[in-house]
């Protein structure tokens, strides 16, 4: 008996073809409003883009006259996350693909079930979503993106439940669907193709205009149950259970999140016990830019970080860029750094702590970010994100522009608490919803694509771009003093005051009387006297009591005389 391969979670970022997950169709054609044929040849991989492809036959005679290109995966995935970045085609007439699909032909006795995000390359404005239960379809639906998605990596994405499609795109839900859902678990696909005889629905193509491509920059599928541990964490109410731990087998190894101590990095050189420098690879979507361990240098104490063009001109994403991040994993703490920010549009300069399931299995993404942006480096942006729940961003005025001298910016992250500082000074605090896993302290450097209405455009012609990192310190909340308590004035007892004769005897302290009105003074906002003022104060008035006596004794002595 032949049982469906059901997969699990995949994250594919497509350096090279993976044939363990992956099938490319080959020298067939689904015929119909498909005007061409499949080839394996039209699907090429470079600087971890899958670029597919639509050329004219060899054949002037053949039909259908071009070839195309579709993937699928070799197995079946039922509810949940299905993502996808990619870049359609903008040639009218063709459509560029990713969804799910079964079909009798993918498994004996299936229902034609599908679930779809389309592109039509006459308007790479908007994207079409739909789907087909048992072969009924009429669900389209479309929607208006605000760019073109033919410009830059933007992800797209459908969340699948028994009950109900949500299609998201850039993390933001636009449309659910909840009538007729299919039930069938089905396979991964995308495709790019010419259309025919659909002209009203896809435009008519041109095949002048080939060769034309869709890219793709990664996949990623989570089932739902992760999806749904994800959002219920930790909280449910059942009683603990106590569990018994097992000692590990001698031949096992056990997997330990290493945790950070106290840190003061001054960047005289590289630290490889305390640093890793991102090399080789890309975060894709608004990120565009390949990080190298060659953007990165140190100098007089000062490590400098660097947005270069790409050497290769063809190359996908056009720049090279920055980061740096810690080995270890840091907990509650203060997180310090003094650095100058690039103040160029359409880049992004960040000092931050983050986490996520590449990190450490099993993580959610936790975040907290210090930002600049360099189209006004007079601001700062403080934000973070709780098991990937963002949208806490603040934005704060410094009065001053941060790229012209170092500065220090840090954040004191508690369990219910984030506060950032700016040179010392507290200027913001968060208190709901606060990240609570160990994160790895990170910075980094780039140009952004996609996201033109918060960075700005970025232009290449500004490169070399820089931004500089003076020092970094980590401590752990178990080291921080307690935060500065304004201690109560004392009380001052009344002075006692020698009263005996002569009046020439009489001793003044003038340190005592220097306290007891210092704090009168500093009540009243005067100023105190010098200490030799104070002693002249004095002789004066001896003298005025001197005088006094004298004219007093001169009078009694005229009226004795009388």
């Amino acid at each position: 008996m032949s049982v469906r391969p059901i997969g699990s979670a995949i994250y594919e970022t497509f350096n090279t073809f993976n044939e363990d997950i992956w099938s490319i169709a080959h020298g067939w054609t689904n015929g119909q409003m498909f005007n061409a044929t499949w080839y394996d040849s039209q699907i090429t991989f470079s600087n971890g883009i899958m670029r597919f492809a639509i050329d004219k036959e060899d054949d002037e005679e053949a039909h259908p006259p071009y070839k195309a290109a579709e993937l699928r995966t070799n197995d079946f995935y039922h509810y949940g996350l299905f993502e996808v970045s990619m870049k359609p085609a903008k040639v009218e007439g063709t459509v560029s693909s990713f969804f799910t699909y079964t079909g009798e032909w993918d498994w004996d006795g299936d229902p034609w079930d599908e679930i779809d995000i389309e592109f039509l390359g006459k308007d790479t404005t908007r994207i079409q979503f739909n789907y087909f239960t048992n072969g009924v379809g009429g669900n389209e639906f479309y929607y208006d993106l605000g760019f073109d998605a033919s410009e830059s990596f933007n992800t797209y994405a459908f969340e699948w439940r028994e009950d109900s499609i949500t299609w998201y795109v850039n993390g933001e839900a636009v449309h659910t669907a909840t009538e007729n859902i299919p039930q069938t678990p089905q396979k991964i696909m995308m495709n790019l193709w010419p259309g025919v005889g659909v002209d009203e629905w896809t435009g008519v193509f041109d095949g002048d205009n080939t060769p034309l491509h869709a890219d793709y920059e990664w996949v990623r599928y989570t089932p739902l149950e992760a999806l749904d541990e994800e959002e219920s964490g930790d909280d449910n109410e059942e009683e603990p259970v106590e569990e018994v731990e097992e000692e590990p087998a001698e031949d096992e190894e056990v997997s330990v999140r290493p945790i950070g101590s106290a840190i003061y990095e001054t960047f005289n050189t590289f630290n490889e016990d305390i640093w890793s420098i991102a090399h080789g690879w890309t975060n894709g979507q608004m990120f565009n830019a390949t990080w190298y361990d060659s953007q990165i240098t140190f100098s007089n104490g000062i490590m400098r970080f660097a947005i270069d063009k790409e050497d290769d001109e063809e190359a996908h994403p056009p720049y090279k860029a920055a980061e740096l991040r810690t080995n270890d994993f840091y907990h509650y703490g203060l997180f310090e750094v003094s650095m100058k920010p690039a103040k160029v549009e359409g880049t992004v300069s960040s000092f931050f702590t983050y986490t996520g399931e590449w990190d450490w299995d099993g993580d959610p993404w936790d975040e907290i970010d210090i930002e600049f942006l360099g189209k006004d480096t007079t601001r700062i942006q403080f934000n973070y994100f709780t098991n990937g729940v963002g949208g806490n961003e603040f934005y704060y005025d410094l009065g001053f522009d941060a790229s012209e001298s170092f500065n220090t910016y840090a954040f004191e992250w508690r369990e219910d608490s984030i506060t950032w500082y700016v040179n010392g000074e507290a200027v913001h605090t968060a208190t709901e919803n606060i990240p609570q896993t160990p994160q790895k302290i990170m910075m980094n450097l780039w140009p952004g694509v996609g996201v033109d209405g918060w960075t700005g455009v970025f232009d290449g012609d500004n490169t070399p771009v820089y931004s500089y990192y003076d020092w970094v310190r980590y401590t752990p909340l178990s080291e921080l003093s307690d935060p500065p308590v304004t201690p109560e004035p004392p009380i001052e007892e009344p002075t006692e005051e020698p009263i005996e004769e002569p009046i020439e005897k009489i001793e003044i302290d003038e340190n005592d009387e220097t306290k007891e009105n210092e704090n009168d003074l500093k009540e009243s906002g005067g100023e105190r006297l010098p200490n030799t003022a104070t002693s002249m104060y004095h002789y004066l008035l001896f003298g005025l009591l001197a005088f006094a006596i004298g004219v007093m004794v001169y009078l009694r002595a005229r009226v004795t005389e009388k």
